[in-house]
């Protein structure tokens, strides 16, 4: 990598600390009976690839976000490195498309008993939300990180301008530092990697009117050796299985669960005896059940 990304690395480092200070106790996965079922017999969730989230428009807001913030710089800008750069960083994430991408999701919601999820992730009601605690996801002090980031999603329209501008005026700032020649910026690289650190905004910024999900994601970058696939409706949804499991120092591993909601359905005593076979069944009896507060949803 090109000696002017060493402050825009460290800038993204730091920012993407500051967006992870408040992470919550614990974060909730809605899924129906099935996910429930291979969740928690397998210690794995099923991240999905970005193009094939249940929003599809959610990518083409970030990304016009990101568009319309490059676009300005570069009409403002007088400097021919800029202008050169910003350009073709403009071209490129103009015609991006999400399902072509390796990215894989996971998502969490930090309220545990939301009508709008229970609708869409939950069988219409139906099934379950799991709570998991964030800071032990994946967590094994004898191999390292995690193979995945957990990041929040942002949904205030004028942080998501400040977070990209802010970004923008940083690299800007490396180009005027004479750090990089005019012909060095014909190699790919630099407008590639430059994009790289971009996509990170795309993953994470969302229209402002879902702000109450206050949603958390599973961001993992995977290639196709690793992909599954499953049917959804008429699609067929490339996957990639996250194993979730932590272990403590002596290499004892654990699911780092929290509770299970049961859906508004309509028999939750019954759901309820299920969910506690299948947490007796895989030694998590002791986790508490708890049932949904809303209304039976029609």
């Amino acid at each position: 990598m090109h000696s002017i990304f060493d402050a825009i690395e460290k800038y993204v480092l730091q920012n993407n600390h500051n967006l992870l200070e408040h992470v919550p106790k614990q974060f909730f996965h809605y899924t129906d009976a099935g996910g429930a079922i291979g969740i928690l017999s397998s210690g794995k969730i099923w991240a999905s690839n970005l193009g094939y989230l249940n929003d599809s428009t959610e990518f083409n807001y970030a990304r016009d976000l990101i568009v319309s913030c490059i676009e300005e710089k570069f009409n403002k800008a007088t400097n021919k490195k800029v202008v050169n750069v910003f350009k073709r960083i403009f071209k490129n994430i103009k015609k991006f498309d999400n399902g072509h991408t390796s990215f894989f999701i996971a998502c969490f919601c930090e309220n545990g008993d939301q009508l709008s999820q229970w609708r869409g992730y939950g069988a219409n009601g139906g099934g379950y939300s799991i709570a998991f605690y964030p800071n032990l996801i994946g967590k094994r002090p004898k191999f390292g990180e995690p193979e995945f980031d957990i990041r929040p999603i942002i949904y205030e329209r004028k942080k998501q301008e400040k977070l990209v501008n802010s970004f923008l005026e940083i690299v800007i700032e490396q180009l005027l530092s004479n750090k990089v020649k005019l012909n060095e910026l014909k190699k790919p690289e630099i407008i590639n990697d430059i994009i790289g650190f971009l996509l990170d905004y795309l993953l994470i910024f969302k229209d402002p009117s879902f702000k109450e999900e206050k949603e958390w994601r599973l961001i993992i970058l995977a290639d196709i050796d690793r992909v599954k696939f499953r049917p959804q409706n008429s699609n067929i949804v490339p996957y990639v299985e996250v194993d979730l499991a932590f272990s403590d120092d002596n290499n004892t591993k654990g699911l780092p669960l929290s509770s299970v909601v049961v859906g508004p359905t309509i028999n939750q005593h019954r759901a309820v005896n299920s969910i506690q076979w299948l947490l007796r069944k895989y030694d998590h009896d002791e986790l508490e059940v708890k049932t949904s507060s809303i209304p039976l949803v029609n």
